[in-house]
């Protein structure tokens, strides 16, 4: 269509000019716009895609320097090989490791670098086809301080073995070589190596036999006070140990799978008052024990067998080894 100006056909010719070479401008301008909406679609496109695999390859390396530190402090390369297996596990290869895992020279922590080319889709666009995603995370692991799950047996602080057999609890037929929890066995007459978790008299046979099938309910820590638990608790010791073991008899110390409940957390104790008898101890660290006996009516007794472990809690380098650990991630 066009459109005349005036009478004069050179007024006309004029009119028609400037009005094409304004939709020439317009023209123009709706190019340019486009070309910043495709520009900003591509940048919230891709930048949300960068976003999403910054935040899966962040996920993959906590979760292999968590499994990789559990192999800690013992086998270093176990962990380096741990922490490769969950790379994969969580969508990503070894392509994407930037460098093997580095250990700590204290062989306690554990780095994992990861480095993905991410293929991008709306910037191809603008000449960028793929940008580069890196993350990074690192684990420690360190003595258990304190943690929920204890059983409510205990062991003295002789040291920490592994592989060596202990006497949890014991019966009025147990034999000892003269002292238990380092003090005179005459001063343990009528206690038998239960114990009361959470300090307050009253918890009785029900309470014990709970904690031994699914341990303590709060946090135990070091320095927290115990008491015992007087009576040989036979019947409550067998149900629990029964209940807690049932479906894993068949399990060994050599060969049980990670996370049997034939593997527990029993405190180390101390004893801090005597009168005419044991009466209060204090936890001065954890130990892991492989329960290798389940009482009946001819065994009273329950036999644990020290293991490493890890346990979920609350971590502490400055007490004593005593095989249990926990870890978290630091970076």
């Amino acid at each position: 269509m066009k459109v005349r100006c005036g009478n004069s056909s050179k007024t006309g010719k004029l009119c028609i000019f400037r009005l094409q070479d304004e939709r020439g401008a317009v023209l123009v301008f709706v190019v340019a716009a486009l070309v910043v909406l495709l520009g900003l679609v591509a940048l919230v496109t891709d930048v949300g895609i960068l976003y999403y695999c910054r935040s899966r390859l962040s996920n993959a390396a906590d979760a292999a320097a968590l499994a990789g530190v559990r192999e800690l402090p013992g086998d270093v390369e176990k962990a380096r090989t741990k922490a490769k297996e969950y790379v994969g596990k969580n969508g990503f290869s070894d392509v994407d490791l930037d460098g093997d895992p580095v250990v700590s020279p204290d062989n306690k922590s554990i780095t994992v670098n990861l480095k993905h080319n991410q293929e991008l889709f709306f910037a191809r666009i603008l000449g960028r086809s793929s940008s580069y995603v890196g993350a990074s995370a690192t684990a420690k692991v360190g003595l258990l301080k304190g943690g929920k799950g204890v059983i409510p047996l205990g062991i003295d602080n002789d040291g920490y073995r592994e592989g060596e057999e202990v006497l949890l609890k014991w019966d009025s037929k147990s034999e000892f070589d003269g002292q238990i929890y380092g003090v005179d066995d005459g001063l343990v007459k009528g206690w038998f190596g239960a114990l009361d978790l959470d300090n307050i008299q009253g918890g009785g046979a029900d309470e014990y036999r709970e904690r031994l099938i699914n341990g303590y309910e709060d946090v135990l820590e070091w320095g927290d006070p115990i008491i015992t638990e007087n009576g040989n608790m036979i019947g409550p010791t067998e149900e629990g140990i029964k209940a807690r073991c049932a479906g894993h008899e068949k399990c060994t110390f050599d060969n049980h799978e990670e996370g049997c409940p034939r593997v527990v957390i029993v405190p180390v104790c101390e004893v801090v008052k005597i009168k005419n008898k044991v009466e209060d101890l204090k936890v001065i660290g954890f130990a892991a024990m492989f329960l290798e006996s389940i009482p009946d009516n001819k065994n009273e007794e329950v036999h644990g067998r020290f293991v490493k472990t890890i346990h979920p809690g609350e971590m502490d380098d400055t007490g004593t080894d005593y095989g249990v650990y926990t870890t978290a991630l630091v970076r």
